[in-house]
């Protein structure tokens, strides 16, 4: 019986490991759905477009620029599908070149990839741009066949007209949402940065050094949420600048750009602040109740403050909590002025400003806020 129980646990496990996996994957197909279908009409009109050229019927580069151009990350998307489409124009018209001068084989590839790579680099391309450049070269010089005495300016012209079709798709034929695109990307870290003040404070008011390691290194592993947050709001700035369809979304947007700026410094701040709450707790296996329960309403003002952009409110209730976070640590510097203990309350102020500053408010006016919560006077 205890065999049988056990394999229907495992069983169970399994299944659900299962349902699960499945679900992410419908997750990704669900979120990457507006790019896909970018990707394909992108492939389909640049085709088209090329096709229309004389003595054209087959302009494989065309489709091909365009997927590439837009298979990039949603960070400076169009940025990125410029310097693509660029970097796949320049290596085709290298290698076209070359081919026709030198032939095809191995020092030729050489040749061409250093012709590309120079190039892109001499008129100030990115890493993108010289990268495709040199791959654009290899390609031609790979398939063109040995017989070959004309240069093929149309493989450059697919290339001109693949990358702008791209461009063209992304800005104005089917646009990505901005508010959408943002939200996307700010559920998960806005998640993570009030799960890890959470833990913070339990590590804290458990004097548990390793839970705050714990909080550390998951601060670090999760840099990627920090990086996808500002990449997305990067790209639905752009696309709220061009797409005329989107111009709707600037206000809300707008509130989400100024905030994320203050979002990454918050998380670089309580990255310190858990390093220095690490070091406190090695010390000994005291209990720091204030510290815990100003860093839960710290977790509080992350939660108003993402309810209140994804609304496109005004994000006033989470000043609330930064306020009343800073007037619960304050008293601590005169009752326990350790040089942790110092550190850890400076962190939480500039948290707090960071929070202040998500929500709209200007430095000096967030600075003034913090300094009469704790307590101080503008002589102090």
């Amino acid at each position: 019986m205890k065999s049988s129980a056990h394999s229907t646990s495992v069983i169970e496990r399994m299944t659900q490991r299962s349902s699960v996996s499945m679900a992410d994957r419908l997750y990704r197909v669900r979120v990457t759905r507006v790019a896909v279908i970018q990707s394909a009409v992108a492939a389909a009109l640049a085709w088209f477009l090329a096709s229309l050229i004389p003595g054209h019927p087959a302009p494989y580069f065309a489709p091909i620029a365009a997927v590439i151009a837009l298979g990039v990350s949603f960070g400076q998307r169009t940025r990125r599908a410029f310097e693509i489409g660029v970097g796949v124009a320049v290596g085709v018209l290298v290698g076209d070149v070359l081919v026709v001068w030198i032939g095809v084989g191995t020092w030729q590839i050489f040749l061409a990839v250093a012709v590309a790579m120079f190039g892109a680099v001499f008129v100030g391309g990115s890493v993108l741009l010289v990268n495709q450049a040199a791959s654009s070269a290899v390609l031609i010089v790979a398939l063109t066949p040995v017989h070959h005495s004309a240069i093929q300016y149309n493989r450059f012209i697919d290339a001109v007209i693949g990358g702008s079709v791209a461009l063209v798709v992304n800005a104005l034929v089917l646009p990505l949402n901005p508010i959408t695109l943002v939200q996307r990307a700010s559920t998960p870290l806005f998640d993570m940065i009030m799960q890890q003040l959470e833990s913070l404070a339990d590590a804290l008011q458990s004097g548990s050094e390793v839970a705050a390691h714990d909080v550390l290194v998951a601060l670090r592993d999760n840099e990627a949420k920090l990086t996808s947050f500002a990449d997305a709001v990067t790209a639905g700035r752009e696309t709220a600048a061009l797409a005329p369809a989107r111009w709707h979304t600037r206000g809300q947007l707008a509130q989400l750009v100024d905030a994320a700026t203050h979002v990454d410094r918050f998380v670089r701040n309580l990255r310190v602040c858990a390093r220095r709450a690490e070091h406190l707790l090695a010390q000994g296996t005291d209990s720091y109740t204030l510290l815990a329960d100003s860093l839960r309403e710290l977790a509080k003002g992350v939660d108003a403050l993402q309810t209140d952009l994804l609304k496109g409110e005004n994000p006033v209730h989470s000043g609330i909590h930064a306020i009343k976070a800073v007037t619960i640590v304050s008293p601590m510097l005169a009752d326990e002025p350790t040089l942790d203990v110092s550190v850890i309350v400076a962190q939480v102020r500039s948290m707090a400003i960071d929070l202040l500053g998500a929500a709209g408010v200007d430095a000096d006016t967030a600075l003034d806020a913090i300094r009469e919560a704790a307590g101080e006077s503008d002589d102090d």
